[in-house]
């Protein structure tokens, strides 16, 4: 993310001379002591702490059903303690556990119990035992991973029986041959994340955070849980709107079954039948949808749907979802300009850059309610959409944007090389003599392709029946950017139900749906074509520092103390922003303004709230009047 002029120099230096965040005082590990005896789990304290890091405990980390967009009615979730190990990459097994930590919060995190900086040499293993309900005897057990940066490799009794690569999306094994009999089962996990040494995409993670980069994130930061299933199974859905022709189409994904196979699909409003189809396996099932109701920021309607796959007449599976009657396409507005349509009607997308980083959960909220603040926050300040910033969320976010009615422009997090010293130099020669003070970098290399299409797909396959998802952004400000023109013809090809934006802010390529401009801290914006709308993706970025409620130390964005009349200054130069969109509405065709930011990110201190989400900096109804466009009444302070 770029910040104004004045910011973006300081940003230079911090990366130039990399100054560092301290990583605070972790209270003691649980787990065995040199004494022998054990010591209670605690969470860590970091620099600023939110009000659920009190909910959070072994008991209650992540207890909500991670999946809710294909649930089935039996799980058994696996988050909690389990023990850790640090020991060098390249070691084949921990010598012996250094104690407790709490899944799914990164080890860097507070509410891991840990909160201690991790070399890009050193590797994190995990273990813990479980045992499988008696209950499920008989039928496969898999077991889902739901995010874990970067390397991982799962060990099951004893046996390496499955490895994955990639920060942002899931991964399943079925462990159903691996298991020893009725027994306690033994699960060892070991992660790696190099955190922009080698080739994975990385978002903002740095070693030491500084600037507009923040903490790094290793190990386990999703929920870990086991379900069962009959060996032949519905193993993934893909929910497809047709709103012009009032259908969803439903393709069922099913492990390989032979005939008589069908698949039965169901749609509900509320409790009420809307249709029901039954079709072959492997088939497409097209459900009409009479007089649908369509989803919409202003009215979040959604159906439920059931799918059953049924062999021989009998019922093998059945799994649960929702879909959204909406449809996102580009076309001209009443001006003859083109405009961004949510069904089939010009929208102007009023956004906030949402990073997701928490001060005690850092990747992972603290709890369910937490994340939902979040969100339920942006719509009280008038916001109808987030534009989710290097980082992708768990799925239960998209679920909460889906129920309140939010659109999301969702970010493919860059891949792309550290700061290395002897690029340095050039680097501030590039900024002396560009108008955007950060370049976009160098080549990437074959590896680094490879990984950054193997995850953009998972992240897609993963996230493409949310209703609220609207826009796929492939590069920001020209990190990591690589063919443009071929990754946004592969993303149309994957899912052509959503638009592209080839090239958030700077670097455009003539590709994808979106000519998207950054601008601080005024917003600009370049003016639509006959195929593509125009936007400005990021701008304001007003710094505003809460005395006991910023990140401390070193390498902080520079900001505003709260002066006696500093709120109702500020109020006005944001007004003053969103005077300007109004106006390039008009003036540049612009059909979409995401302001930076929602709430502050450690050293960045130019968020509406504070990073600990306990203050929100302005009025809350003068933020909703000048985000809306009403008249900001000049007595609100």
């Amino acid at each position: 993310m770029a910040l104004n002029r004045m910011v973006a120099l300081i940003g230079v230096c911090a990366v130039i001379w990399y100054a560092a965040l301290p990583h605070g005082v972790a209270r003691a590990d649980a787990g065995p002591t040199a004494s022998g005896k054990t010591v209670p789990w605690r969470a860590a304290v970091a620099p600023l702490m939110t009000r659920w890091a009190a909910r959070v405990s072994p008991a209650h980390a992540w207890v909500h059903y991670p999946r809710p967009q294909m649930r089935r009615s039996e799980w058994k979730n696996l988050n909690g303690l389990w023990n850790y190990a640090i020991t060098a990459q390249a070691a084949s097994r921990p010598g012996a556990f250094t104690g407790q930590i709490l899944v799914p919060y990164p080890y860097q995190s507070a509410l891991s119990g840990v909160m201690r900086p991790l070399s890009p040499t050193h590797a994190i293993w995990y273990h813990r035992t479980f045992q499988v309900p008696a209950a499920w005897r008989g039928r496969h057990i898999l077991l889902h991973f739901d995010a874990c940066a970067w390397r991982a490799s799962i060990y099951l009794n004893g046996r390496l029986i499955a490895s994955h690569q990639g920060s942002y999306s899931g991964f399943t094994v079925d462990v159903t041959s691996s298991l020893d009999g009725q027994k306690s089962q033994s699960l060892l996990v070991k992660v790696w994340n190099p955190v922009g040494l080698k080739i994975e995409p990385r978002g903002k993670q740095v070693m030491r955070a500084h600037g507009m980069f923040f903490s790094a994130c290793t190990g386990l930061w999703g929920t870990v849980w086991l379900e069962p299933v009959p060996a032949r199974h519905i193993r993934h859905l893909i929910i497809t709107p047709d709103v012009s022709r009032h259908a969803v189409l439903v393709r069922v994904a099913t492990t390989p079954v032979s005939p008589p196979a069908e698949v039965r699909a169901a749609v509900y409003r509320g409790k009420r039948l809307i249709a029901q189809v039954t079709a072959r396996a492997g088939s497409v099932l097209r459900i009409g949808i009479p007089h649908p109701a369509l989803w919409s920021p202003a009215h979040p309607e959604l159906y439920q749907l059931r799918v059953e796959l049924m062999i021989g007449g009998k019922r093998h599976d059945r799994v649960a979802s929702y879909f959204g009657m909406r449809s996102v396409t580009l076309g001209p507005g009443p001006d003859g300009k083109m405009r961004i349509l949510l069904n089939g009607k010009p929208i102007f997308e009023r956004g906030a850059l949402y990073q997701g980083y928490w001060p005690d959960g850092l990747y992972t909220p603290p709890t369910d309610a937490a994340m939902r603040f979040d969100l339920r926050t942006a719509k009280a300040m008038g916001f109808n959409l987030l534009r989710v910033h290097q980082i992708v969320e768990p799925q239960r976010f998209y679920y909460w944007a889906d129920r309140l009615g939010l659109l999301v422009w969702q970010d493919m997090p860059a891949a792309w090389p550290p700061v290395h010293p002897e690029a340095r130099a050039a680097i501030r020669r590039q900024v002396m003599a560009s108008r955007h003070w950060w370049p976009a970098n160098g080549p990437q290399t074959a590896a680094q392709k490879l990984e950054y299409v193997a995850e953009l797909k998972a992240v897609i396959r993963q996230n493409r029946n949310h209703p609220s998802i609207v826009v796929w952004t492939l590069f920001n400000e020209g990190w990591g950017q690589h063919d443009t023109g071929l990754l946004t013809a592969l993303i149309q090809k994957l899912d052509p139900s959503r638009l592209v934006d080839d090239a958030s802010g700077w670097f455009d390529r003539g590709a994808g749906n979106i000519i998207e401009t950054h601008h601080y801290p005024d917003p600009q914006s370049a003016a639509a074509t006959e195929s593509r709308a125009a936007t400005c993706g990021e701008f304001g970025g007003i710094p505003l520092a809460v005395p006991g409620h910023y990140w401390p130390g070193p390498g902080r964005v520079p900001s505003l103390v709260i002066k006696p009349g500093e709120r109702a200054r500020l109020l006005k130069r944001y007004q003053h922003y969103w005077a300007e969109v109004r106006q390039l509405r008009k003036s540049r065709d612009m059909c979409a303004a995401v302001y930076t930011e929602l709430m502050d990110q450690q050293q960045e201190a130019c968020g509406l709230m504070t990073f600990d989400r306990k203050i929100i900096k302005f009025p809350l109804a003068s933020i909703r009047a000048v985000t809306t466009g009403r008249t900001l009444r000049t007595s609100q302070k």
